[in-house]
């Protein structure tokens, strides 16, 4: 369902490695005695065998009786060091104090981890616990140039940190840094780990929304963002419920809505012609095998009223809604999957859709009446 209005100007507006690496060798360690060196070979075996709980705990071992055995030493800042990465991504602000001993030990002139790989897990560590505002993209941005090409570097680790950065330049609308981080990330998705189809959903998204969120986008960038909205969508399997839909794939169908809604106020065509409805797209397991014809014919579709305040800014989006049908012909429990930009369009949309009324029932199929989905287009002319 598409709605257009006419303006001077549109735009539009978003409301939002290889395990391991251990600096010091087993080898030689294990003809030595002392807790540190069982501790930190049991943790070598965890992180060989992809425990990461119980490589956890064993690095956190190894450096407190490094602590206990050796107090201010080489093994124990790099024993520091191996718990703080260990940790760094799952619980940054229990990372900070080992990275900070692995630091000051190191600054003693007792040695340590590479100085490029300390000062990155650190500052990711403080990135990662400060207030959205207070984060300094740039600073960790630096950090993981410096550290891209040393032995220890953990390629998993960077998928994280890459994707943390490509988000915050997108809140902060820097929006060619954001792409070009997400990148990077996509980059290490596709080498080391090409089974992680959340992370390269999320590079997509970030990918597609720096696209079509620059200040005056072009037929071109749209597209281009659409691609990689429907490239991140197809990752995903039809979702079971609306309460279980991965927050992910939604905000995917939300944009990729809004890039279509983009492309149609940009196209002389009426709709555009490769524009793909979400209505037709099988979000849900239910929507799978339903029949051909569910019967469904309206009656009474009013559409919504273009929100004054987006119609003042000339805002441009979409809203992806679902709703239930049953034995009369009413609409049922309609409610919003995702929106783009968030917060502009959905109350109308719902306002809208509790009036909506079909001619007759629909056909009593699990495909014909939950579940059901509809796509709502806000498009500028001019």
């Amino acid at each position: 369902m598409t709605f257009r209005i006419h303006a001077n100007f549109c735009r539009l507006l978003l409301g939002l490695l290889c395990a391991g690496g251990l600096i010091f060798s087993a080898a030689p360690a294990l003809a030595e005695s002392g807790r540190h060196i069982a501790e930190f070979n049991a943790y070598n075996k965890a992180l060989q065998a992809g425990d990461d709980d119980g490589a956890e705990l064993h690095a956190y071992a190894a450096w407190r009786a490094a602590e206990t055995e050796l107090g201010d030493n080489q093994r124990t800042a790099i024993l520091a060091y191996n718990y703080g990465r260990q940790i760094a991504l799952s619980n940054p602000t229990m990372a900070q104090t080992p990275l900070e001993r692995a630091a000051s030990l190191t600054a003693a002139g007792y040695g340590g981890p590479p100085p490029q790989m300390l000062d990155l897990y650190m500052t990711y560590a403080a990135f990662a616990t400060s207030a959205a505002k207070r984060r300094d993209p740039e600073k960790l941005r630096a950090a993981l140039l410096a550290a891209q090409n040393q032995p220890s570097k953990r390629a998993l680790d960077d998928i994280v940190i890459w994707l943390d950065l490509a988000k915050a330049d997108l809140e902060r609308e820097r929006f060619d840094d954001a792409a070009a981080a997400a990148s990077k990330a996509e980059a290490a998705i596709i080498v080391f780990d090409p089974d992680n189809t959340a992370s390269l959903a999320e590079a997509f998204l970030v990918r597609g929304v720096a696209s079509i969120r620059k200040k005056k986008p072009t037929l071109g960038d749209a597209k281009t963002a659409r691609d990689y909205f429907e490239n991140g969508r197809q990752l995903f399997a039809p979702q079971k419920s609306f309460d279980t839909f991965n927050p992910t794939l939604a905000t995917l169908v939300a944009w990729n809505a809004a890039a279509n809604a983009v492309i149609m106020s940009m196209s002389d065509i009426e709709p555009a012609a490769d524009i793909r409805r979400i209505d037709d797209t099988p979000l849900f397991e239910s929507a799978i095998n339903k029949p051909a014809d569910c019967g469904v014919e309206w009656a009474v579709r009013k559409a919504p009223d273009y929100p004054p305040g987006a119609a003042r800014e000339a805002h441009i989006g979409a809203v992806v809604a679902v709703f239930d049908l049953a034995g009369d012909t009413a609409v049922h429990n309609p409610r919003i999957l995702s929106e783009a930009p968030s917060d502009t369009f959905s109350a109308a949309a719902l306002k809208a859709m509790k009036s909506w009324r079909l001619k007759a029932p629909a056909l009593d199929h699990p495909g014909c009446r939950k579940n059901m989905t509809t796509q709502f287009s806000f498009v500028i002319d001019g």
